[in-house]
């Protein structure tokens, strides 16, 4: 049996997916030819390269927030390709599973794709009946969806074959930019009221959904990046890098043995103690990047479910700077009833925390979480939003925010857009008062410099930012890639 050519596509570079990296290699080991277009880059030749690659299935990842341009491309490419199977998969899909009803879309993978997807490129190329095939979910011309339950997961991941991360490189600008992430793993110990990780949990029966690469298999990994493209810098992407301090260990031993190359990593500062931020600088590890995301503490704990009192906050910051490293702090503002004064004092605590960058976002609403229901039920969002991805926001279209019902969300936004220079205020009423008389149009053009000041501490130039943003556009246009789902 020859195997059939598997296109993928997505709008934009910034949101690269490594879940697509590793489908791709599996497809590939089982004999199938895999390439991937990005519209943004493709510009007014992309329904040309589309049409031009003639593949037998197409794949469109599908992530929460970007619903609205993957219903079009679907739509587009139907139109392009008449006859040719598409499928849509990755967050989106797998949380709202009645997005199959949806007009353009006839075939649907819910969960994870490394055993699902291979197995309906395997019937397709043999001309055999694509229903039965657990996790694609298959909707028929008289509108009958055949329902398979979730995709079945691969436990051992370092059974894998190695990523192809050369799929985005035909794009040059992507193999150049020196920056490159990677994961050492799958899924999130913690269970944060507003993130999508328990969706997981229950789309797999609520099972423990933790998975970790061995340290050898990820050096492999990097190595194989770094023979095919240029790297400079590491960033691991997981949701939480120190999980498993024997891992760490492990990890600070083989690491530096094998690379000279500075790394990055997320944490939450629960569990950046003295001896986690002893073996991430021995690893190499230049910056770690921990959720703060917001000066209320007791919203923090008992209505986001994060275990981080303001004093672990500060010992976690403390323990990073002690051995050397870098700390970004991520921290949410438009939070559901935040005044400007409760969001100033967030960014005076990134401030107090001394924190090198601060990645800031606004509060998304994301249906179902615990807390998009209670902000519902206080009237600071509709019910409908609340309980409906489809009707999420769209962040292709919407980029910013704020997105909750607030008092006065203008010196919200521009407290977000000034974040470095207002976070220099001391006092956050002081601060508040400054927003409240700054337009907030004003104010946008200053975003562009929280990029410039968080790039800055990973060592990259100014001109490859530049080229990277010149290729990608406005940052705030990621739709988060989740790391198990393509």
């Amino acid at each position: 049996m020859s195997g059939i050519s598997v296109l993928f596509l997505q709008d934009n570079g910034i949101n690269e997916s490594l879940a697509v990296t590793e489908l791709a290699a599996v497809l590939e080991s089982r004999g199938h030819r895999v390439a991937l277009l990005i519209e943004r880059d493709e510009g007014r030749r992309f329904e040309e390269s589309v049409r031009r690659e003639q593949p037998g299935l197409v794949v469109v990842p599908c992530n929460v927030y970007a619903q609205g341009y993957v219903l079009d491309l679907v739509s587009r490419v139907r139109r392009w390709l008449p006859g040719t199977p598409v499928l849509v998969g990755g967050t989106h899909p797998t949380f709202s599973p009645g997005f199959i009803r949806e007009e353009p879309i006839d075939l649907q993978l819910v969960g994870e794709a490394d055993i699902a997807v291979p197995d309906l490129a395997d019937r397709l190329a043999a001309g055999t009946p694509v229903t039965g095939i657990p996790g694609i979910w298959v909707k028929d011309a008289s509108g009958n969806v055949t329902e398979t339950g979730p995709a079945p997961r691969v436990e051992d991941l370092d059974s894998l074959p190695l990523p192809h991360r050369s799929l985005y490189y035909r794009y040059a600008y992507q193999a150049r930019f020196p920056w490159k992430k990677f994961t050492t793993g799958r899924g999130c110990a913690n269970d944060c009221a507003f993130c999508y990780n328990h969706f997981v949990r229950e789309v797999y029966g609520g099972r423990h959904f933790v998975r970790r690469k061995s340290p050898s298999r990820v050096l492999a990994e990097v190595a194989d990046v770094a023979r095919r493209s240029r790297l400079e810098w590491v960033h691991f992407a997981d949701d939480l890098f120190v999980t498993d301090l024997g891992w760490l260990e492990e990890f600070s031993r083989v690491y530096p043995a094998s690379f000279r190359l500075p790394f990055s990593c997320n944490s939450s500062a629960d569990r950046l103690n003295e001896r986690a931020a002893e073996l991430l600088a021995r690893a190499g590890c230049r910056v770690v990047a921990m959720g703060v995301e917001t000066a209320d503490e007791a919203f923090r704990i008992r209505l986001m479910n994060k275990p981080a009192t303001d004093r672990v906050l500060q010992t976690a910051a403390d323990n990073v700077h002690r051995h050397g490293m870098k700390l970004v702090v991520f921290v949410m503002l438009g939070l559901p009833g935040e005044r400007p004064e409760q969001a100033a004092a967030t960014l005076r605590l990134a401030r107090k925390l001394k924190a090198d960058a601060t990645r800031l976002m606004m509060a998304v609403p994301l249906p179902g979480t615990r807390m998009t229901q209670q902000a519902a039920e206080q009237g600071y969002i509709d019910e409908s939003i609340a309980g409906d991805f489809d009707a999420a926001v769209d962040f292709i279209q919407d980029p910013f925010g704020p997105y909750y019902r607030l008092d006065e969300p203008g010196a919200i936004e521009t407290l977000g857009n000034l974040a470095p220079w207002a976070s220099r205020v001391p006092s956050p009423e002081v601060m508040a008062s400054l927003a409240r008389r700054i337009p907030r149009w004003a104010s946008r053009p200053f975003r562009l410099w929280m990029s410039f000041q968080e790039k800055r501490i990973f060592g990259f130039s100014l001109s490859d930012g530049l080229r990277y943003y010149l290729h990608v556009g406005n940052p705030m246009r990621r739709t988060t890639n989740y790391v198990t789902l393509i």
